[in-house]
């Protein structure tokens, strides 16, 4: 998201740039840390 907020709200939605998404799966663990799985993409917007 190069460098802007974002906020989880209880329901398990992320909201950042004027878009937003579901986290499909938390707690992922892989070798280098921890996946978060989501239904879509966040782009930047200008």
């Amino acid at each position: 998201l190069l460098g802007v907020n974002f906020t989880v709200d209880p329901e398990a939605r992320i909201h950042a740039v004027g878009s937003s998404a579901i986290i499909e799966t938390a707690n992922i663990s892989a070798s280098n840390g921890i996946i978060h799985v989501i239904d879509a993409v966040l782009l930047p917007i200008e």
